[in-house]
């Protein structure tokens, strides 16, 4: 089996989404898994993402690496990444796999990579690609949590938004659950970047740099959040949940969740429309308990091991050209 050095270029700063830290860092461990040596080259001034990966034994570095070869292959996530960095780790460390959330690869892919819920397929144009939630890249560690009786009323509640949250849709769903379930314990996980951390700290109980996800998940009867890479999280911890989109990259992710019963949505993310989705959820322990089953069907925490495979595959037949054209 062809394994070598794999480089994985991540958009960490704190400006992008933590669904790019969050699924390279579970791709970066299951080629780990299949014998591989993974660098993951991050954004500059990427405190959190580092330590993330530092906590789970991953080797990542802030300078610039690509020039650092031979690898075997690379890894692109991030959507300037795609346009401004492409080029280069073609020329560099090819073979190139991008996890491209717009379903646009840049011209040389090899292998293209998206894990939303509504897609299925073994190409996007003339591109190799991996599509649907059978190759969510989520923690395994997620789809290890037991199940648990969801009919039940919630009496914690985590509320998680991401690492952006320019709406401040936290503070709008903590007032949601002080008008819905003023007695359920709630969790708050937020970023150490986060402006409102010491405000939220006042009303609830704050997480910061959550090291163990699936430990809060697991502790949670309920959650209020993001859509993206958490939503994949919930699901495959079993845990219901009401999504509300922070950004529109989001909402056709969203809402094939919605249609697979996956999670509960809001009409808007005005409080009144979140006030009542919150109720109607919290009040339909049957829907809850399907919620719970349907995403841990959908979601089974082997994305990232399947992934792993085909990159390794993909890197042996890449070496297997050169050494013919050799």
């Amino acid at each position: 089996m062809v394994t070598g050095r794999w480089l994985i270029r991540v958009a960490s700063h704190a400006r992008h989404g933590g669904g790019h830290v969050s699924r390279c860092g579970a791709l970066a461990m299951a080629l780990a898994e299949a014998g591989a040596e993974v660098t993951l080259q991050l954004d500059p001034d990427s405190p959190e993402a580092m330590a993330r990966y530092r906590t789970l034994g991953l080797s990542a570095t802030e300078e610039d690496v690509l020039s650092t070869g031979p690898w075997r292959g690379s890894v692109l996530d991030g959507y300037e990444l795609l346009e401004r960095e492409a080029p280069r780790f073609l020329s560099l460390a090819p073979p190139l796999a991008v996890i491209d959330d717009f379903l646009s690869p840049p011209p040389g892919t090899e292998l293209a990579i998206n894990s939303a819920l509504h897609l299925d397929g073994d190409y996007i144009g003339p591109t190799p690609a991996l599509l649907g939630p059978r190759y969510a890249m989520i923690d395994p560690r997620f789809s290890r949590l037991p199940m648990k009786d969801r009919c039940r009323p919630a009496g914690h509640i985590l509320v998680t938004m991401g690492r952006l949250d320019p709406d401040n849709l936290t503070e709008r769903a903590l007032d949601a659950i002080g008008r819905v379930a003023p007695a359920a314990e709630v969790t708050i996980a937020l970023p150490s970047s986060s402006p409102q951390a010491a405000v939220l700290a006042e009303r609830a109980r704050v997480v910061r740099d959550a090291a163990d996800m699936p430990g809060l998940l697991g502790g949670a009867d309920f959650v209020i959040g993001a859509g993206g890479v958490s939503l994949m999280e919930r699901m495959a911890a079993g845990v219901p949940s009401l999504t509300l989109p922070l950004a529109d990259n989001q909402r056709l992710f969203v809402d094939g969740a919605l249609r697979l019963g996956a999670t509960a949505g809001s009409e808007s993310n005005d409080q009144g429309d979140i006030i009542a989705a919150l109720r109607a959820t919290l009040a339909d322990g049957a829907a809850r308990t399907a919620m719970a089953a349907v995403g841990r069907r959908v979601i089974d925490g082997k994305g990232p091991a399947r992934v792993a495979e085909r990159l390794v595959l993909l890197a042996q037949g890449d070496a297997e050209k050169k050494n013919a054209v050799g």
